[in-house]
């Protein structure tokens, strides 16, 4: 058992390692612009990611308000269990996140949308959406190949890994580094 695990621990730390700098660097800027601008931070993902991006929330709303004086307006769209089963029940479960992008989103606004496959259909529409309103900048965070998310999102984080759990453990890590960066960013240009 302990070799298993030690591998484990081994494979998400190489994940680690390789992650590109640039492109979190590149998010990090593009929600301290958000956060400059008071404007919104949408959050989605399914299952794991969606509780990712409840857990992310929660630090940018309440830590960053507490470390630097202004909140963040996060929001996760995952979070809503009655909107989001209205609208899969009214709609199709493809389409519970986009309207949500429609009612939240405006200029200046940001769209974090987290697969681990990066082809789940209502995270696809939900950054269509996003990018047919032509200012809200996507952030799309990925694994295995990246799938078609990574291709489509303004800004793209993957994560190449073939195991659901790898992914979702760095997609975590990416998230705190990104709101432990806009903090770092907030206070440097104060």
């Amino acid at each position: 058992m302990n070799e298993f695990l030690a591998r484990y621990a081994i494979s998400v730390s190489d994940l680690l390692r390789h992650l590109y700098l640039p492109s979190i660097s590149a998010a990090v800027d593009a929600l301290y612009q958000s956060w400059q601008r008071g404007k919104v931070v949408m959050f989605c993902g399914n299952g794991g990611s969606g509780s990712s991006c409840s857990h992310i929330v929660n630090d940018l709303q309440k830590n960053v308000g507490l470390e630097t004086g202004k909140p963040l307006k996060a929001i996760c769209l995952s979070d809503a269990a009655p909107l989001v089963s209205a609208w899969a029940n009214d709609s199709a479960w493809s389409n519970v996140f986009a309207p949500q992008v429609e009612t939240w989103g405006q200029c200046g606004s940001v769209l974090v949308a987290v697969s681990g496959s990066g082809n789940s259909a209502n995270i696809l529409n939900a950054v269509q959406t996003a990018l047919q309103m032509e200012c809200v900048k996507t952030i799309g965070l990925s694994g295995f190949d990246g799938g078609l998310l990574a291709k489509v999102a303004d800004i793209s984080i993957h994560v190449p890994t073939e195991s659901m759990q790898q992914a979702e453990d760095a997609h975590m890590v990416i998230l705190h580094m990104l709101f432990l960066g806009l903090v770092e960013r907030i206070k440097r240009a104060a």
